[in-house]
Parts: structure tokens; sequence; C-alpha cells
């Protein structure tokens, strides 16, 4: 939880909500005693098991003696854990160890299993698909995800992450800077640098425009896209910054956001940004975009062509009277991933109403 991503922001807002309703605990491996990045959560129990494994520099799991004999640890603290809180459900938002484990221990309450990566990106081995079907429930935040998952036999929800943009005042579209703005964990996978060469066909016509990436770095991957930048002499219009907590008022002073993803299950940032009134140019690619914008209320472009997409930017700042009413229609289809909608979903899960 002390990390910036897309999964523990929606965690946090929902947690935030549903601690009204429900005794909850939060049980995390090696969070240890670092601050929750998106602010502490009142009212639930949080427990840490104190793992700390061993990681590569890129947060990858090291095989070593050390991680297998932390592993076997974590089952056992774990089990302890469950057998004395004895919850009515037990939900697995993200992780190896308890997605193998929490078939296999006991005093579970009834099981749930969360799929925030695509399936179309990673799709599950024989073995994974067993261990999968011992869930009880299986909340999908997309219909397309939970389609492509027919090897799962019984009780298939879709619950999409709300939009949460805490109180922020839309500022209308006219009075936002001339920026476009990208958001992630700067990976392979957020395709930043299809970004570089789309603005690198069109960034000599808009000298007065700039773009900006916002994100925690995989550094291997930041200075590739940083050589790039230097490569295509961008360096006084595109810019690599780091994570930052008021994104939110970013992305709100922005007219356009850019997302280059090569997959996503559901981009909470997207949906942001549309919940702000900004203007989203996405590659289509599977399996998130489509399933929260369309052409009335956005530009899905072809995915992977870098021309296309530049040809978009290129129309979204050049007629900005229909870039507006996009951005308007984007504003007006977020509200059907209001909080509190979203919350009612997991309510009606929980009571078994859906």
């Amino acid at each position: 939880m002390y990390k910036s991503g897309g999964i523990e922001k929606a965690l946090t807002s929902r947690l935030k909500e549903l601690s009204s309703f429900y005794e909850i605990y939060l049980i995390t491996l090696e969070n240890g005693n670092r601050d929750f990045y998106f602010g502490r959560i009142e009212n639930i129990i949080h427990l840490d098991l104190d793992l700390n494994f061993n990681r590569k520099s890129n947060g990858g799991f090291k095989l070593n003696f050390g991680n297998i004999s932390k592993s076997l640890s974590s089952y056992l603290k774990l089990q302890k854990v469950l057998i004395k809180i004895r919850p009515d459900f037990t939900i697995n938002v993200v992780g190896v160890h308890s997605f193998y484990f929490l078939s296999y221990i006991g005093f579970t309450g009834k099981t749930i299993l969360e799929y925030h990566s695509s399936l179309y990106e990673n799709p599950p081995s024989n073995f994974k698909k067993y261990i999968t079907n011992k869930f009880d429930y299986h909340v999908f935040l997309n219909k397309e995800e939970c389609n492509i998952a027919s090897f799962i036999n019984k009780n298939k929800y879709i619950i999409p992450n709300p939009a949460q943009i805490n109180n922020i005042e839309k500022k209308p579209y006219s009075n936002k800077s001339k920026r476009i703005i990208a958001a992630g964990r700067i990976v392979d996978v957020k395709g930043f640098d299809r970004l570089v060469k789309a603005w690198e066909i069109i960034y000599k016509e808009f000298p007065d425009w700039i773009v900006e990436v916002y994100g925690e770095p995989d550094l291997v991957v930041l200075n590739k896209i940083q050589k790039m930048i230097y490569y295509y002499r961008l360096e006084n219009s595109f810019f690599i910054k780091g994570a930052d907590t008021s994104i939110l008022d970013i992305i709100n002073d922005s007219k356009i956001y850019a997302m280059t993803s090569h997959f996503e299950s559901f981009s909470i940032v997207v949906l942001e940004a549309i919940s702000l009134g900004t203007l989203v140019i996405a590659f289509d690619c599977p399996t998130g975009p489509r399933n929260i914008i369309d052409k009335e209320s956005g530009y899905l472009i072809e995915n992977d062509d870098i021309e296309l997409y530049a040809q978009a930017l290129k129309e979204a700042i050049l007629n900005e009277s229909n870039s507006e009413i996009l951005a308007n229609n984007g504003y007006k289809k977020s509200q059907v991933f209001s909080l509190d909608k979203i919350i009612e979903k997991w309510k009606n899960l929980f009571s078994n109403k859906i």
C-alpha cells in the first residue's frame, strides 16, 4: 500500500467506504511500517506479515533459499491470522503467495479472487486455472475480461474500479493548460515510448504545448525513454516526472490525457481523466480503454498505429471545440463509475444479491 499504483488507489477508496458497513482487516505481506501512499485508512485493522522478500531491481521475486523459507512462513503466518479473525469473506486483491495458499488454508470464509491484470496479456497455465477455480467468487473489472475467463465455471461478477476525484471541481476545458499528460508506472507495458514517437511526428507544429509523464520508474525503461527524448530532440517539450500526490490536479489542468499502454485491464487514471473533463486519446489495446470510452467520448486509436495516434493528437489540439464536446461526453459517461454505485455492487456481492 506504500506504492502509487492504480490498484492501491482503488483499494484505498473502496476500503474507506466499506469500513462504514463492515469490520475490515487488511493483510499485507511486506508493507512494513511504510505509510500508505494514498493516505491512512480509518476504521480498518491493518496487519502486516513483515516478510520482506528479496527482490530483483524490477521488483520481481528472486528464487533463492531465503525467499522459499519466507514463502513457507507466509503460509503459516496467514493461517494463524485467519484462525484469529475467522472472516466471512477473504479477498485476494493481488499477490502470488495468497493466490496459491488461500485455497489450502482454513477459516477463510468465502474466498473472492480479483482480476487486475489482463488475462489477454497473461493467459493462465492449466495449473493456475485449477487454483483459480478453487475460489468461491471471481470479480472482474469489465465484461470483456470476464468473457475471456471461460475456464471459470462459477460465480463470475463484474465490478469496475470507481471514479474518485476527491471533490475536485472540474476545470472548464477552455481554461485547461496546453498540456498532454500521461501517468502510470514507467515500465514497458505502459508504452510511453509510443507516446514519444507520436509526439516527435507533430511537436514542431505546436511549440506552445508540452507532454508530461508521471510515475514510478523502472530505471532501465526510464533510461531508454530518456535516450529517445534526446535522440528526437524533444527535451524542451517532453518531460518525465516522478509519481506525484497531486496528479489529479495536474490532470484537471491538462487538455489531453494520453493512454499508450499495450495492455490494460481497467485504467483507473483514464477514468479519473474523463471524470475531470480531460480529453482521453487511447490506443484501443486489450481490454480496458474501450470499456470506459468510445468514439463519442474520446479517441480510440488502432493499437500500435503511431502515425494515426499522432494525427489524433494533432486533430484534438487544432479542433478544440470538438475536443471539448468529447471531453464533456466523457465526463457524463464517468458517472456510471461513481463511488457510491460501485460500493453498492460490493455490498450486493457480500449479501449475495448479485
